[in-house]
């Protein structure tokens, strides 16, 4: 039975730190995205910026997931 544990710990820290990296590169892709948007496009969209914030919580989420999962 003590095996098992260790392995959903493992298995745990692994999927939590997978979920950290998946969060980093969200939020360095919306930064990307928003540098993008205010270079090229003279007259942004209300909507542009909604799906810029969209990936930024996103990414907050995945972060906070993977920390849970490493506590």
């Amino acid at each position: 039975m003590g095996l098992m544990k260790e392995a959903d710990s493992m298995n745990g820290k692994i999927i939590g730190i997978l979920a950290i990296l998946i969060g980093i590169w969200q939020i360095a892709i919306a930064q990307k995205m928003y540098q993008d948007i205010r270079r090229t496009v003279k007259q942004p969209k209300l909507t542009i910026f909604f799906g810029v914030t969209v990936c930024l919580i996103i990414g907050v989420i995945f972060l906070m997931v993977g920390g849970s999962l490493l506590r």
